[in-house]
């Protein structure tokens, strides 16, 4: 009970600590509009580093996806090549070989290498025809590695390959292909030459050392290093089934004689060449011509004032990635961009987080 006393005036309040309990010394207080702000800030902090942290365990999964998918790939497709090296000695390929020489009017060593170009072109269903999509290379290869015998070499089982690994084109025509840990198409390509040399091989005249144009398009060493990269300048300007040069110079003939252009056939004279597994990577920017992208109906681009054709097939840079018209990275550093900058070079290019069969520097 509360004792209230009374005065002459009047009767006396009780306190208000007693009326008012929670304004009192001990009393509770509600949070500032300071302190919410100051607690929502931090959680929105801690939330964004969850989020990065979350993005970048995801990223690094999908790459190690991607990395084991194409390992995997590329353990078959090197199954395949010591199938079609050791068919090399068997009586079956000396028919091949009189049957090419007979057919192209070749002889010796250059009908030999031709039979041999033949043999991976067919074991490996390529290229792509015309027409297709980014999707293509990977089917033919895929059908090539599970449904093709060569030289003595069964298909594999379809059940070697992940349900992460493949996917079927439902949209077009239900044909299985490969695919990245982003569920992206992994493209292919047999004889990445253009890597090498994007504008071909000069026939009429000899490399400018000093001319940093002419070097770019005939012998690019920074583009082969971001895929395939630790390879000698020796090796990189030699054909692996041709280091005496039979089949550059049967090219050359032709080309003179007959108007016939090697690389829509086969690929770019004196090149390294290796068959190449590629994901976009996380950008999905290629920074190629797609496989199926070839000369004529791809038509031709023009490189620092050449005309190039264009050959997809062969691993030809997309300097213009986006379709604009315009060049949006360059074969060198130190291009202009028009507008008083420069292009990207190589390095900085679309192609620098692409995942290959290779190991990529720095990747």
């Amino acid at each position: 009970m509360f004792n209230v006393q009374c005065s002459p005036s009047g009767p006396l309040h009780p306190p208000s600590s007693i009326l008012h309990p929670l304004r009192g010394p001990h009393a509770r207080r509600g949070f500032t509009l300071i302190e919410i702000l100051v607690v929502i800030t931090i959680i929105g902090i801690l939330a964004t580093i969850a989020i990065s942290v979350i993005g970048n365990t995801l990223a690094g999964a999908r790459e190690a996806a991607t990395k084991a998918t194409i390992a995997k790939i590329d353990g078959l497709v090197q199954e395949r090549i010591r199938a079609i090296d050791q068919h090399r000695q068997s009586a079956a390929f000396r028919k091949r070989v009189e049957q090419v020489a007979r057919r192209l009017g070749v002889t010796g060593r250059t009908a030999e290498i031709l039979a041999i170009k033949e043999d991976m072109r067919a074991a490996f269903n390529y290229p792509p025809p015309a027409g297709s999509n980014e999707k293509e290379s990977g089917k033919l290869l895929y059908e090539a590695l599970t449904k093709q015998a060569v030289f003595g070499l069964a298909p594999v089982d379809t059940d070697t390959f992940k349900t992460s690994e493949i996917l079927s084109d439902s949209a077009d025509d239900n044909r299985v292909y490969f695919i990245d840990g982003w569920g992206r198409p992994l493209r292919f390509y047999l004889w990445p030459t253009r890597l090498v040399r994007p504008g071909g091989f000069p026939t009429s005249h000899a490399i400018d050392p000093t001319d940093a144009d002419e070097v770019a398009l005939h012998f690019n060493r920074p583009l082969v290093d971001l895929l395939i990269p630790g390879l000698s300048t020796d090796l990189l300007q030699t054909d692996p089934d041709d280091p005496q040069n039979h089949f550059a110079n049967w090219a050359a003939r032709a080309g003179q004689a007959q108007g016939f252009d090697v690389e829509a056939v086969y690929h770019t004279p004196n090149t390294y060449h290796v068959p190449l597994i590629v994901s976009a990577g996380a950008d999905n920017e290629l920074g190629l011509y797609e496989p199926h992208e070839n000369f004529p109906s791809a038509g031709t681009i023009s490189i620092f004032g050449e005309t190039i054709s264009i050959y997809g097939r062969l691993a030809q840079p997309r300097l213009d990635t986006d379709g604009d018209g315009t060049d949006d990275w360059a074969l060198h550093g130190g291009v202009p961009d028009g507008s008083g900058g420069t292009l990207p070079g190589p390095a900085d290019g679309p192609l620098n987080d692409n995942l290959t069969n290779h190991e990529r520097a720095g990747g």
